[in-house]
């Protein structure tokens, strides 16, 4: 929904348009709670920049997207604490590669994320 009504925006209002601009901002909301935090990333961005062209570093509006991309940081920096306290030993992960268990196909790190998230 938030991608037909961004389109919407986005013919009727403009790429920079404030409103748009939330839009985007929303979207990025959407992605971040879906685990899909690369995505979000880049609709944080747009909308930071958007902002900070349309309204100034220090408006209310253009802080709430300052304050979804430090949400998404920090959300960054606890996933990756839980995927450091979740490596297997060295001596373990040495035994694996010598089993069928070691020959597993690899999660990417999105797919990692996405477990952890799910896990909370």
């Amino acid at each position: 929904m938030y991608e037909r009504a961004l389109q919407g925006y986005e013919e009727a209002l403009g790429p920079n348009h404030t409103s748009t601009l939330d839009t985007v901002n929303n979207l990025g909301n959407l992605y971040f709670n879906q685990g899909k935090l690369v995505e979000a990333e880049k609709m944080y961005e747009r909308a930071l920049q958007g902002k900070e062209e349309a309204l100034g570093p220090n408006h209310t509006l253009t802080l709430n997207t300052v304050n979804n991309l430090g949400s998404k940081i920090r959300a960054l920096s606890a996933v990756q604490a839980q995927m450091d306290r979740h490596q297997p030993p060295a001596k373990y992960y040495e035994r694996s590669q010598n089993s069928e268990e070691g020959n597993r196909p690899k999660l990417t790190v999105q797919q990692r994320i996405n477990n952890i998230l799910r896990h909370k």
